[in-house]
């Protein structure tokens, strides 16, 4: 994701990204899938966290 972000892919595209794998992968892989994917991007401050 780091390097998603730094060729600026926007958080929309990796989103749907992740969404369309997630027919492929199975819903349990997408889940852990979007739970790093959400890690790295609060890391790099690419979305804030909720309130």
């Amino acid at each position: 994701m780091k390097g998603a972000l730094n060729n600026g892919v926007s958080v929309d595209e990796i989103r749907a990204t992740l969404s369309h794998a997630a027919a492929y992968c199975g819903i349990p892989a997408a889940l852990d899938a979007f739970k790093a994917t959400h890690e790295v991007l609060l890391a790099e401050g690419a979305i804030q966290p909720k309130k």
